[in-house]
């Protein structure tokens, strides 16, 4: 018979108590993890928060992908796009007039990219080749196939988040899917470890992790919308949503893969800019980890996409939703 009780892990420098789990009398061992401070009850909390329109209303159409590409060049890093966001100022002080704000952050953008070419990577296990066709068939899986987890968002855009705190709301679900968003693979390490127990005595070594979240979000959108297709593509046996269809003989492919790929977003920034937050998961016998992430998220338009082999030579362009 499983029930309800209250788990406590004992680091050896002191007492980390976590909040209500299910637990077997005579194991003591949690039955699900609890998060401590982004738990299911959070969660709750931060979806019944109240939020207004979007901030970051959706560009038109780009028509002409491959010329923009060009003309943006050579795709830069993430974070090197998140630093110049940073300069950007996106809230108003109380001793300034909202003309000397605007014009303060005007001039701020001035000094900043209307557009970034941002680099993505590309997992080669959704990349396959179709000697029939002669195409090398990119996935949308091998781009976007990281899920942004309610805790993250929750984060940077949910109650007690710095947006919220200063008056900013960005309609967003907590839900897996309906929200245009990039995810960028988190970078995670382990930084040490320590032991801990519960009350019924069992004992664990807890790793203490650290890691990194980062992303671009655009928009809430429709229930299984994404930057892709407005609804979930039909699902085939065997096969995965194709984002790029490459037209190569079997021994340029061969070369390409072996090579390894990249991609690029074009990302138009739209206020408020950046989000950033912390992410913490608290440990429990079954999951072990005490792991704090930082989030950082741009905020703006996703236009457009490319793909790229390991000499940066441009294979395939695609518009976004």
């Amino acid at each position: 018979m499983i029930v309800p009780r209250t788990l406590a892990l004992l680091p050896l420098t002191g007492v980390l108590m976590l909040t209500l789990g299910c637990t077997s009398p005579s194991t003591g061992i949690a039955e699900t993890p609890v998060n401590g401070s982004t738990s299911s009850v959070d969660a709750m909390y931060k979806s019944l928060a109240p939020r207004r329109a979007a901030v970051v209303p959706p560009s038109p159409p780009v028509t002409n992908v491959e010329a923009l590409l060009r003309d943006l060049g050579r795709p830069v890093p993430f974070d090197s796009v998140f630093a110049d966001m940073q300069k950007v100022p996106r809230f108003k002080d109380e001793f300034e007039t909202t003309s000397q704000f605007e014009e303060r952050q005007a001039a701020a953008l001035a000094k900043c990219q209307r557009r970034y070419l941002i680099d993505v990577p590309v997992d080669l296990e959704y990349v396959r080749y179709d000697a029939d066709k002669q195409v090398l068939v990119v996935a949308t899986y091998a781009m976007t196939n990281t899920v942004v987890s309610s805790e993250e968002l929750g984060a940077v855009f949910g109650y007690g988040s710095e947006l919220s705190m200063a008056g900013v709301e960005v309609s967003y679900t907590p839900l897996s899917s309906g929200n245009v968003v990039w995810s960028i693979p988190r970078e995670q390490r382990d930084v040490g470890t320590y032991d801990g127990s519960n009350v019924f005595g069992a004992t664990v070594t807890i790793t203490k992790q650290e890691g990194i979240a980062r992303g671009v979000f655009e928009r809430e959108g429709k229930y299984e919308e994404s930057i892709w297709t407005e609804t979930r593509e039909p699902y085939v046996e065997g096969s995965h949503p194709v984002a790029f269809a490459i037209n190569v003989d079997p021994d340029r492919a061969k070369a390409i893969k072996q090579g390894g790929l990249r991609a690029a977003i074009v990302v138009f920034p739209t206020a408020p800019f950046y989000a950033t937050g912390v992410d913490r998961f608290a440990p429990t016998i079954r999951a072990p980890y005490d792991r704090t992430t930082e989030v950082r998220y741009l905020i703006g338009n996703i236009e457009g996409a490319a793909i790229y082999n390991a000499s940066e030579e441009l294979l395939a362009t695609r518009a976004t939703r």
